[in-house]
């Protein structure tokens, strides 16, 4: 079966990387002046009664929940670039400014392999020249076999020669192939997938139970945010398999909340 091309670049990752951390620190300033916001709201005693508290509640379980759970996600998709940048400079290529892809490996290896048939073709034509000049003149001068060994050798060690599966060329694209499984044998380890599934469930949640709420019925209201920091709680306490099965359910939440 045909891969698809794997394309790494150091260059690429670090910028990346570096670009990353950029926004994460801008989401960090803006992140502690809304819970700046949001805490001097919680710990102001003039609002009170079971609306209030209500509300003060529903920000300390939804909002703050929600805030924690984008910096845990942009953490992790950090982590997830460092890690690719460590691996590959220990498994495939640790100069500082790699750049490699399997397409152009493989265009690479087959100009190589081409050139290797033709070199060998011209090897072998120079050996029979120099096999039939000895035949023939060699009780008058004595012909030496041009040394081709060494040349046909050194470019199947590059490319494989007739054998595509050997040389260093393979070598690197077996080892590009094993890091790109590891990595996202990696990345699935993070539960990164799970983590955005979870925000998105409960931000629609949360926006569809908000959609109920009453301008005259305040008990309505109070009962609407509790629900919404227990609904939301229950689907962070799930299991994976739970999640899993969650799931059909979850994208006709999304489909509906898209639809108001």
């Amino acid at each position: 079966m045909q891969l698809s091309n794997i394309y790494f670049s150091v260059e690429d990752t670090k910028t990346a990387i570096s670009d990353l951390k950029y926004l994460f620190s801008n989401y960090k300033v803006n992140k502690e002046e809304l819970v700046s916001v949001y805490n001097r709201y919680r710990t102001n005693d003039t609002h009170k009664g079971d609306d209030a508290t209500a509300a003060k509640d529903y920000i300390n379980t939804v909002e703050m929940g929600f805030l924690e759970s984008m910096g845990i996600i942009k953490q992790k998709f950090l982590k997830m670039h460092e890690h690719s940048l460590e691996s590959f400079a220990e498994k495939v290529d640790a100069h500082p400014n790699a750049r490699i892809d399997t397409d152009t490996l493989d265009m690479v290896q087959e100009d190589l392999c081409e050139f290797f048939g033709k070199l060998d073709d011209y090897c072998t034509e120079f050996d029979d020249i120099a096999t039939d000049l000895q035949n023939r003149y060699g009780h008058m001068w004595t012909f030496k076999h041009p040394c081709t060994t060494a040349a046909r050798d050194s470019l199947a060690d590059i490319c494989g020669g007739y054998d595509k599966n050997t040389g260093f060329i393979s070598k690197v694209r077996r080892k590009l192939v094993e890091f790109e499984k590891d990595e996202v044998e990696y990345i699935d380890s993070l539960l990164l997938e799970e983590d955005i599934d979870d925000l998105q469930f409960k931000m629609v949640n949360t926006g569809l139970m908000l959609s109920n709420f009453s301008l005259v019925n305040s008990v309505q209201n109070v009962n609407i945010l509790d629900n919404i920091g227990k609904t939301n709680s229950k689907a962070t306490s799930k299991s994976t398999h739970q999640k899993n099965n969650d799931n059909n359910h979850k994208k006709m939440m999304i489909k509906q909340y898209k639809r108001l």
